[in-house]
């Protein structure tokens, strides 16, 4: 009976992972960030595209990560205009959790294009608007971690702003002491007197417009606003529930990563394709992830993930000047250690949308060698390689047991002979017991996936690229 009990939770499980992986928006979207790594940034574009109108006729709640995706891929690529308009889109969709995206978003593409007056009107505006918003921590964040790049720039500029409204707001609101100094023969006495405080303020009616109810229909992918009356009670958000209820802090998961290997080395003079011209299999390799939460909005994500393949080559080759047969082997190592943080952007009772922000430390080790007539002939080549970077991540309730995660992360830089480029996509989905309405204090889920990884990076006319792909499956436990 066991036997059959877990057969359709499985049957049940894959169900819903098919039915979710076949939704059109989410296949095109997939297949752009795959055509983005390999290069066919032209295909990519019109996947997503693709996948933003698919999910304005769908009424996708996903529409915004692709509107990201689109803008961050049309930065990349130097095509500012576009780049512009899409995320004026992302602002458009008036959802507090997107437009100090946009705005930032904005700014950064108006810098880039040389517009320097732009970028400043945007940085004055976030700064203004959304002092504490999760794009301005991200860029005290690169401040820091990378003072040379053009987000650092844009944080100077916010500091600056920020600076200026807080100098604002302490003079309107009459903070300190006024000063009169006397003069008596001599000496000069100082006597301090305490600031004015308006005795007859504006009628509130004149100061403060009283606000009118919006005439448009609330969009189909959120729910219609509710008015609290007299007779009905105030609603209660999740977070609030959370809090109530004891949150969870720790949310930690171990799971496997069936990952195929491709990519290129391009180093002392070899060149090899780590997918046509190495006959890698397969592998699968251990991943842990732990979260931490400070509070309800702000968590710490650290994530653990290593891949080593072995294979041969099917080409001949020379590297550092010694030349290696077809047949010799090659193997490639690699770690990647990500640590990050999380800010909860929107909430519902169907899901949740998250910014995120961190930097990916990487280590990548390549060893070719031949069996020789005296010995083996080898040669290694190490790269460790540290990427900052933002992302977006979202999960939507399926069912009172199932629910959708779905994340990407992304960077990409090229400046005087070096560069780097990420992108980290992750969807999965998780099933377990219904804790919203019978709660425990240690909390398991089982997850079922598919993650796409890729990394490039170049210094000095040598480069290495990575790309892992392939099903999780994995166990995670929430106290």
């Amino acid at each position: 009976m066991k036997k059959k009990i877990i057969g359709f939770v499985v049957l049940f499980v894959l169900v819903h992972f098919i039915s979710v992986a076949a939704v059109p928006e989410v296949e095109l979207y997939k297949s752009a960030i795959q055509k983005k790594a390999a290069g066919d940034i032209g295909g990519a574009i019109a996947d997503f595209h693709g996948a933003i109108f698919a999910s304005r006729s769908s009424a996708s709640s996903n529409k915004p990560v692709f509107i990201m995706a689109l803008a961050e891929t049309l930065e990349d690529t130097n095509h500012f205009e576009e780049a512009i308009g899409a995320y004026q889109e992302l602002i458009d969709l008036n959802d507090p959790a997107y437009i100090s995206v946009g705005l930032y978003g904005l700014a950064k593409a108006y810098l880039k294009s040389g517009n320097e007056a732009k970028t400043k009107d945007y940085c004055r505006e976030l700064a203004t608007k959304f002092p504490e918003s999760a794009m301005v921590k991200f860029a005290e964040f690169m401040a820091k971690s990378s003072p040379g790049s053009i987000d650092a720039k844009l944080a100077r500029y916010l500091a600056d702003y920020n600076k200026a409204t807080t100098e604002e707001k302490s003079v309107a609101s009459g903070v300190g002491t006024a000063r009169v100094v006397s003069e008596n023969g001599n000496s000069s006495t100082i006597s301090e007197i305490p600031a004015p405080v308006l005795t007859s303020p504006l009628p509130v009616s004149a100061s403060i417009p009283s606000p009118e109810p919006s005439t448009e229909a609330a969009p189909a992918s959120m729910p219609a606003p509710v008015l609290a009356s007299e007779t009905s009670p105030t609603p209660v958000t999740t977070i609030e529930k959370a809090e109530k209820n004891g949150q969870p802090k720790c949310e930690v998961q171990v799971g496997g990563w069936n990952s195929s290997l491709a990519g290129s080395i391009n180093s002392k003079g070899m060149a090899v394709n780590l997918g046509d011209g190495v006959g890698f299999q397969n592998k699968s390799a251990l991943t842990a992830d732990l979260t931490y939460a400070f509070d309800p909005k702000n968590h710490l994500n650290l994530n653990y993930s290593g891949f080593e393949h072995s294979g041969n080559l099917n080409q001949a080759l020379v590297f550092d000047k010694l030349a290696y047969n077809s047949g010799s082997s090659l193997t490639v190592r690699s770690s990647f250690f990500d640590a990050g943080m999380s800010h909860l952007l929107g909430e519902s009772e169907q899901g949740s949308w998250k910014f995120l922000y961190g930097a990916k430390f990487s280590w990548m080790f390549m060893r070719i060698a031949q069996q020789m007539t005296h010995g083996i002939r080898a040669g290694e080549v190490n790269t460790n390689l540290v990427v900052p970077y933002v992302g977006i991540e979202g999960n939507t309730k399926l069912s009172d047991n199932v629910a959708l995660n779905s994340s990407i992360k992304f960077f990409s830089f090229n400046q005087s002979g070096a560069g780097a480029r990420l992108t980290d996509f992750n969807l999965a989905l998780l099933f377990g017991r219904d804790y919203t309405n019978k709660p425990a204090e240690t909390e398991w889920y089982g997850t079922l996936g598919y993650r796409f990884f890729l990394l490039h990076g170049e210094v000095d006319n040598d480069s290495a690229e990575v790309r892992y792909s392939g099903p999780t499956i994995g166990l995670e436990s929430r106290f």
